[in-house]
């Protein structure tokens, strides 16, 4: 399968673009044509199994694709055309809890609104879309790097109260 990922900046080091990274990897190993287009940012901080491609903007620059997915919510709207490929909105929180700016904020609820299938990676944000928007939405989950986090042997149980907890570490 064809998959296009839409991003603002392929350089910040946060955790959106971690998750998308870990996507982008995963379908690749998968034997899917993963492209990344992104407005900046061509070095990201972790190795990706494609190149990043930088564009001006995005109407005109994505190449054919079976689904695309947009990653912030100020390029999913202009992106959605119902004719073309699947449209995908990776929503990994809910952004109009955050939006001082009454605009950008009414542009994210009326893109949880739009026909774009809705992709989250938390129980939290899916449980939020239900039951505040009506919408269904399909979890990714993050994968985890078992070799970083992992149960530690010599730090495994905790007392408290006479009560055994047990603690994992990463190490």
């Amino acid at each position: 399968m064809r998959i296009t990922y839409l991003m603002i900046n392929a350089d910040i080091v946060c955790g959106g673009n971690r998750t998308v990274f870990g996507q982008v990897n995963g379908l690749i190993e998968r034997g899917h044509d993963v492209k990344l287009l992104a407005l900046a940012g061509d070095k990201p901080f972790i190795p990706l199994k494609t190149a990043v491609i930088n564009v001006p903007r995005f109407d005109g620059m994505i190449p054919p694709s079976d689904i695309v997915v947009a990653t912030f919510n100020i390029r999913a709207l202009p992106r959605y055309n119902p004719n073309d490929e699947i449209p995908f909105y990776m929503a990994l929180i809910n952004e109009s809890y955050y939006c001082d700016d009454p605009i950008h904020r009414e542009i994210c609820n009326l893109l949880y609104r739009s026909p774009m299938n809705l992709l989250v990676n938390s129980t939290w944000i899916m449980e939020i879309f239900r039951k505040e928007l009506h919408r269904q939405s399909y979890r990714i989950p993050d994968g985890i790097d078992l070799d970083f986090f992992k149960s530690r042997k010599d730090k495994i149980l905790c007392a408290k109260n006479g009560k055994v907890l047990k603690c994992i570490g990463a190490g």
